[in-house]
């Protein structure tokens, strides 16, 4: 295997990153202690550089500064997929006295997933009402708590919330065979959670 000289040592600093050319392929190298890891600088959710993000040590991972998607250093292997919301509300000129609300939440179930809300308000006219509001945020610790002040057993309360958090989707589901779908998936998603869980304990 012939080897491709792309920088020196000095001039990789240890737990950063550093974008190369190789045979034309824009490459993110980072260093960590006595290693240099090298994976594809192109984040495969969106034209932009990996190298201008963040380095995890802890993880081994390289952070798009865009989705916030983790990429593992020693296989390139994206750890964490993103979530983004892109809302609009768009009010005509002849639309007055619109009232409209925007409102996007999301729940992490787990330390590295990542979400971005993008909500946009285009107004062309005057009295109106109109807002837009986000969260992204773990499952609320005083709800849990307050469950658990109750006898209710920590996983349990956990899974009853996120139940309750993603049956406002699956109500406004078209037909009830989709919301019924929707149901039995999140079951299934939520079972897995567990059996993962109780296995790293």
């Amino acid at each position: 295997m012939t080897g491709v000289r792309v920088c020196g040592w000095g001039e990789l600093d240890d737990g950063a990153a550093r974008r190369v050319i190789v045979d034309g392929r824009p490459v993110a190298l980072v260093r960590l202690g006595d290693r240099v890891h090298a994976i594809d600088d192109t984040c495969s959710h969106a034209e932009v550089s990996l190298a201008e993000g963040e380095v995890d040590a802890e993880e081994c991972a390289l952070e798009c500064w865009k989705h916030g998607s983790l990429f593992y250093l020693e296989t390139g292997e994206a750890l964490t997929l993103p979530a983004v919301y892109s809302g609009l509300i768009r009010v005509r000129p002849e639309a007055v006295r619109t009232s409209a609300h925007q409102t996007n939440r999301n729940v992490k179930l787990s330390p590295n997933a990542w979400a971005k809300s993008v909500p946009n308000l285009e107004i062309e006219t005057d009295d109106v009402v109109c807002s837009h509001a986000s969260t992204v945020s773990p499952v609320d610790e005083d709800q849990r708590f307050f469950l658990e002040s109750r006898g209710i057993p920590t996983g349990v309360a956990e899974r009853l919330l996120l139940e309750g958090f993603f049956e406002d989707v699956a109500a406004a589901a078209p037909h009830p065979a989709v919301a019924e779908t929707l149901r039995e998936a999140l079951a299934e998603r939520l079972d897995r959670r567990t059996a993962g869980e109780e296995d790293a304990s």
